[in-house]
């Protein structure tokens, strides 16, 4: 048998040597051709290509005719120090696509997405990202809850219907949401 092996990690794995926290002779059995990628902050040129190429992606798996990102919004993306590299980019495509209600993608997308105020910085002066994925995950489930209650007038069984999930779930969520950020919640 002919095996390769190609192995990824973030770490510093000649440091981790150093410290006795890697394997020295498992190090130098894998080390045979190292590659170096930077990390996406240290390659600003690659942002615009992902983006186009995960626009694609998430605009053919919606079905949604968005052309493309306003010149705000690709300054937000150009800007940030992406922290979560490709995958963070990724993610952040897909849930702008889910939430774009016109032809091009704005800053509102991107700020519900990741969660940035009108005034916030993309970065903070420590270079830690703001970006935190529970509120992201509650942003789209606010859009979504607060979407189908629009749709339905208020009729929360209708709403529950039409989201997939039970009345009781979706009286849960609005109430664990915070339900006074959710537009409508008449009961019908």
């Amino acid at each position: 048998v002919d095996v390769r092996i190609i192995s990824a990690t973030n770490r510093d794995l000649n440091k981790m040597v150093e410290q006795g926290l890697f394997r020295k002779d498992l190090f130098y059995r894998l080390k045979v051709v190292p590659i170096r990628l930077p990390a996406l902050r240290e390659r600003k040129e690659d942002i615009k290509p992902l983006i186009d190429h995960f626009l694609k992606i998430y605009r053919d798996k919606t079905r949604k005719e968005v052309e493309g990102f306003t010149e705000e919004a690709v300054q937000i993306l150009m800007n940030y120090d992406w922290p979560g590299n490709i995958r963070e980019l990724e993610n952040i495509i897909e849930g702008s696509v889910i939430l774009c209600r016109s032809r091009r993608i704005g800053r509102s997308e991107i700020s519900l997405v990741m969660d940035l105020d009108r005034d916030t910085e993309i970065v903070n002066p420590d270079g830690i990202s703001d970006l935190n994925l529970k509120r992201m995950y509650d942003n789209l489930e606010k859009t979504y809850i607060s979407k189908a209650l629009e749709k339905y007038n208020g009729n929360q069984s209708k709403a529950a219907k039409e989201l997939g999930i039970s009345r009781s779930t979706l009286l849960r969520k609005m109430e664990s949401l915070n339900s006074e950020a959710i537009k409508i919640t008449t009961d019908h």
